[in-house]
């Protein structure tokens, strides 16, 4: 019997478009999980149950997945105009560069 008929629904759904149902080999796990949401240092299946992301992929290392300060402050950027254009550099590129470096003086 399967343990995330939900989870297993929407990898079915996915296998039609993506090959093997996820867009990274690294993030195929077995059982077959989908995760539909996540806050803090957590993570939650289709089927609703709560996880510890121990994992912490794409760096959610130090505030947790969706901390509001950095949402609130993506948005801020977003509804300003700011785009990831493709060419060329952005004063907000210089000012990431400006604080790593202020920051971490060995770079």
């Amino acid at each position: 019997m399967n343990s995330y008929p939900k989870s297993s629904q929407i990898l079915d759904n996915n296998r039609r478009y993506i090959p093997g149902g996820v867009v990274s080999t690294n993030r195929a796990a077995s059982p077959e999980i989908v995760f539909v949401r996540a806050e803090g240092a957590y993570l939650w299946d289709a089927e609703g149950s709560r996880y510890i992301d121990y994992h912490a992929a794409f760096a959610p290392h130090f505030l947790g997945h969706n901390d509001p300060h950095v949402t609130e402050a993506v948005r801020r950027v977003l509804d300003d105009g700011a785009s990831l254009y493709g060419s060329g550099t952005t004063v907000l590129e210089g000012r990431l560069a400006e604080l790593v470096c202020k920051h971490v003086p060995a770079i």
